[in-house]
C-alpha cells in the first residue's frame, strides 16, 4: 500500500464515512448480528450477503485458500487477537479479543483496510496470512493501525504489542532494552496501555519492531527506525540504535537514544536525556537539565539553561564535561561574514518589516540569521516565505530583532495549521530587541503545508 496516501486525512475520513454507511457500529445492529448473517458455506457457494457474516479465521482462511471468498463480501472475524513471541524473547504474549470487519477483495484476497468493532475510530491493514517469521501470528497479523481521533499510529498492533525492558542497575528503571539479568516488565508500547488516555499525535515510522516502555522504538542494535516523531509531554522514550530522524516534542523525560543514531531534535524543557555514542546533527532545546551526550559526537546544538551536561567521558570543566572524540561546531552566533554549511548557516541579513506581517526571504535563500529592522516600535510577524535554493540543505533561521524593537511571533496551533509559512508556536512569543532576544525555526513539511517549526528560543 502507498504510505503517503495511506497517512492521507481526507482518506481516512472518506474510508470511514463509507465504512460506517456499509457497517453502522450500533448497539440494535449487533443484537441483530445472529439473525442477519448467511451461513459462510452459502456464501462459499456464492451468496454474497447484504450483511457482514460472522466467521472464525480458521473457516475464512480455508475460503481464501480454496478460492471461495465472493469479492465484496464482508466478514465479522469472531475469533482475532494479535498473539506474537516478545522481542528478544521466547516467550509468547497474547492480546485482547477483538472482532476485525474484512472484505474479500478477490476469491483468495482480502481488501488490506479493516475495521475493528472495539475501536471503531481505528483504521487497520490487515494481513490473513502472517508474512513474519514469527509463527506465534497464527490468525494473521495488523499490520498498520490508526486511531484517527488521538492521531496516533505506528506499523503494528500497538494495542496489543508488549516488548520486554530491564531494569538499568544504576538507575532502577526500566529502560534496558536486550538486558533482562536485573528484572523486567513486560509493556505496551504507548503509555502501557491497549487505550493510552494521555497520549495524543504519537507517530512511529517503519521499523524493526516498534517497542515502548512509555514510548520504546526500535529492538537494539539490530534496528533501524526512521522518521520517528513523538509529541510533547511524554516520559520514558527510549528508542534504538541506528535510527535515524528523530522528532521529539518539548517538556518529556527520561529518554534514551541508541547509538548511530542522526538527526536528532529534541524540545524544550527536556530533562534526564542520554545519547548514545557516534550520533550526529543532534539539537537540545532550552532549559533542559541532565543531559548526557556519549562520544564521538559531531554537528550538535545545545540550547541555553542546559545543565548540568556531560559530552563524553572527558575531564570536567565546570558542569561541562568534554571528551576524547568529541567535535563542537562553533557557537551559533558567529559574525559576519559568517558561513554556508550543509545543515547550517551563520550569513547574516537585514530585513525591514515596517507594516509588513509576513517576512518574505525568497531573495536571502542562504542567510541563517535574519536581523529584523523596522521604523515602529513593534512588530508582528504571523507567516515566512522562503522557497529553498535546489542546491542548499533548508537551514534553520533565526529571527532577531534591532535594537528598539520588539517583534511579536504570532503562533499558530497544530490543530489551526491551513496554509504555507505559518509559524507553529503555542501562543504568541514576544522577542525584544533591547534584551537581545531570538527564536530558531526550521521549515517543516506538514500534510501538504511547508510550516516553520521552533527549534529553540533565547529569552532574557
Amino acid at each position: 500500500m502507498d504510505d503517503v496516501n495511506f497517512r492521507n486525512p481526507l482518506a481516512y475520513v472518506t474510508i470511514l464515512m463509507v465504512s460506517f454507511l456499509l457497517y453502522p457500529f450500533s448497539c440494535g445492529y449487533c443484537s441483530d448480528i445472529a439473525r442477519r448473517d448467511s451461513d459462510v458455506a452459502a456464501i462459499a457457494g456464492g451468496k454474497i450477503s447484504t450483511y457482514p457474516a460472522s466467521t472464525v479465521y480458521a473457516t475464512l482462511r480455508s475460503l481464501a485458500v480454496s478460492g471461495q471468498l465472493p469479492v465484496g463480501q464482508k466478514f465479522r472475524i469472531t475469533d482475532f487477537r494479535t498473539r506474537h513471541t516478545i522481542p528478544l524473547t521466547s516467550e509468547i504474549n497474547t492480546g485482547m479479543q477483538e472482532v476485525l470487519v474484512v472484505t474479500a477483495m478477490s476469491p483468495h484476497a482480502l481488501e488490506p483496510i479493516a475495521f475493528s468493532e472495539s475501536y471503531p475510530q481505528d483504521v487497520i491493514e490487515y494481513e490473513l496470512v502472517n508474512t513474519l517469521p514469527d509463527p506465534a501470528f497464527d490468525k494473521g497479523r495488523i499490520l498498520y493501525r490508526r486511531d484517527t481521533r488521538k492521531d496516533i499510529w505506528s506499523f503494528e498492533d500497538w494495542r496489543a504489542i508488549k516488548y520486554r525492558r530491564g531494569r538499568n542497575s544504576t538507575t532502577g528503571k526500566f529502560t534496558e532494552i536486550s538486558d533482562f539479568s536485573k528484572g523486567y516488565v513486560d509493556l505496551y508500547p504507548f503509555n502501557n496501555s491497549p487505550d493510552p488516555s494521555f497520549t495524543n499525535r504519537v507517530h512511529v515510522g517503519r521499523a524493526n519492531g516498534s517497542q515502548l516502555s512509555n514510548i520504546v522504538v526500535g529492538t537494539g542494535k539490530s534496528a533501524v527506525s526512521d522518521d520517528i516523531s513523538i509529541g510533547s509531554g511524554c516520559n520514558s522514550i527510549t528508542i534504538g540504535d541506528n535510527s535515524d530522524i528523530i522528532d521529539i516534542g518539548n517538556v518529556n523525560g527520561n529518554i534514551t537514544i541508541g547509538d548511530n543514531s542522526h538527526h536528532i531534535r529534541i524540545g524544550v524543557c527536556s530533562d534526564y536525556t542520554v545519547v548514545g555514542d557516534r550520533c550526529s546533527y543532534i539539537n537540545i532545546g532550552m532549559q533542559s537539565c541532565s543531559i548526557v551526550v556519549k562520544n564521538e559526537v559531531f554537528n550538535s546544538s545545545v540550547g541555553d539553561n542546559v545543565r548540568p551536561m556531560v559530552l563524553g567521558n572527558g575531564v570536567p570543566v565546570g558542569e561541562i564535561y568534554v571528551g576524547n572524540g568529541i567535535y563542537i561546531d562553533p557557537p551559533p552566533v558567529i559574525t559576519a561574514p559568517g558561513s554556508l554549511e550543509k545543515y547550517r548557516s551563520t550569513l547574516s541579513a537585514v530585513v525591514d518589516v515596517t507594516g509588513q506581517e509576513h517576512l518574505f526571504l525568497d531573495s536571502l535563500k542562504h542567510a541563517g540569521i535574519i536581523r529584523l529592522t523596522s521604523k515602529k516600535g513593534a512588530q508582528s510577524i504571523s507567516r515566512i516565505f522562503k522557497t529553498p535554493d535546489p542546491n542548499e540543505t533548508d537551514f534553520p533561521i533565526e529571527l532577531r530583532p534591532s535594537p528598539g524593537l520588539v517583534v511579536t511571533v504570532v503562533g499558530t496551533s497544530f490543530e489551526a495549521l491551513s496554509g504555507d509559512g505559518q509559524i507553529l508556536v503555542q501562543g504568541n512569543l514576544v522577542l525584544d530587541g533591547d534584551k537581545g532576544d531570538s527564536v530558531i525555526l526550521k521549515r517543516k513539511s506538514v500534510g501538504q503545508h511547508a510550516i516553520f517549526t521552533e527549534i529553540s528560543r533565547f529569552i532574557y
